[in-house]
């Protein structure tokens, strides 16, 4: 296996947990002996606040009122919930 081939391998296992799950399984497959050390992964992110923000702009009807806009010609200038007469 080439140095990089083993960069690349390496440095997905320390930012992906279930790739780093797959090539300890399987090391073989990716080139590596069973006796490879791989580096921990970081943490998986957490979508929870991400997922928690959305419900909550939604219950607010905050992105509901940007539906209709001001603009002028191709582009928006203004998002008040309004539209141009």
């Amino acid at each position: 296996m080439s140095t990089a081939t083993l960069e690349k391998v390496l440095h997905q296992a320390s930012i992906d947990a279930e790739f780093r799950s797959e090539v300890q399984n399987n090391p073989e497959a990716f080139g590596l002996s069973a006796t490879t050390i791989l580096p921990e992964s970081v943490e998986k992110q957490d979508h929870a606040f991400i997922e928690l923000l959305n419900a909550s702009l939604g219950e607010f009807d905050i992105a509901a009122s940007c539906e209709s806009t001001c603009s002028s010609g191709p582009l928006t200038i203004v998002c008040d919930g309004t539209t141009k007469t």
